[in-house]
């Protein structure tokens, strides 16, 4: 293995669709979004060594924990994703990489000699989860961090039933969503996965009618405040 393999690391989501089960092992920073009749239900969080989220927080304990600190978002100011393969830089060679970021001028000696690493800082432990599905769902959206950093997940769902209305194709759909992504300026590796749960006629899709009840309460809600507004200019024009 020569020096620049041996930098290298690699994230990993693993999905295993059953009759109406969802198994799910996770280590990284991809997500997994499952569409419930057009809501996203968001199945997994990313590793990542930043962020207000439960699993960031977490994470964050268990870098600092491990003697490991935390600049700009980045594991020793270095990596942006706390859980992966490979990166033995911050596993077995922990100590290799402090020696050589003192020679390389990131950080001191007398720094270095304060530090106590006792743990990996990145580590290849899955998160595992089970997901029932019921009849409500679509369709599973499995994408790297080039789609969700540009993108929300309820953005993402509403694109790719858009999308399968029309034409029904997965592989057409994840290669618009990535478009889609590439258009708000995404500059990292998109990754997407469509599984269609083969449980929606997508021609025949109609209205949900949540959304048709929630769309007239808003446009109700409008009038009334216009009207009323109108009302008490009428008063206080008298």
């Amino acid at each position: 293995m020569n020096a620049e393999e041996d930098e290298s690391g690699a994230t990993a989501t693993v999905v295993f669709i059953g009759r109406d089960i969802l198994f799910i092992s996770h280590i990284g920073d991809c997500c997994v979004v499952l569409s419930r009749t057009g809501k996203a239900d968001v199945l997994t969080n990313p590793h990542r060594p930043y962020g207000s989220s439960q699993v960031s927080l977490q994470e964050i304990r268990r870098i600092r924990e491990a003697g490991g600190w935390i600049s700009n978002g980045r594991i020793c100011g270095d990596i942006a994703v706390s859980r992966a393969f490979g990166d033995f830089r911050f596993k077995t060679k922990k100590n290799e990489m402090l020696k050589k970021g003192v020679n390389e001028g990131r950080w001191s000696e007398k720094f270095v000699s304060r530090v106590q690493l006792n743990k990996d800082l990145v580590i290849a432990s899955p998160d595992i989860f089970q997901v029932s599905l019921g009849s409500d769902a679509e369709f599973v959206l499995l994408a790297s961090d080039g789609l969700w950093d540009y993108m929300n997940s309820s953005d993402a769902v509403k694109f790719v039933r858009n999308q399968l209305r029309q034409h029904g194709d997965v592989q057409l759909a994840c290669e618009a969503l990535a478009r889609a992504a590439l258009d708000q300026r995404s500059q990292d590796n998109i990754s997407i996965v469509i599984a269609d749960l083969g449980q929606t006629d997508w021609r025949n899709l109609p209205l949900q009618q949540q959304n048709v009840v929630y769309e007239l309460a808003q446009a109700f809600a409008t009038i009334g405040i216009v009207s009323l507004g109108i009302w008490m200019s009428s008063l206080l024009s008298v």
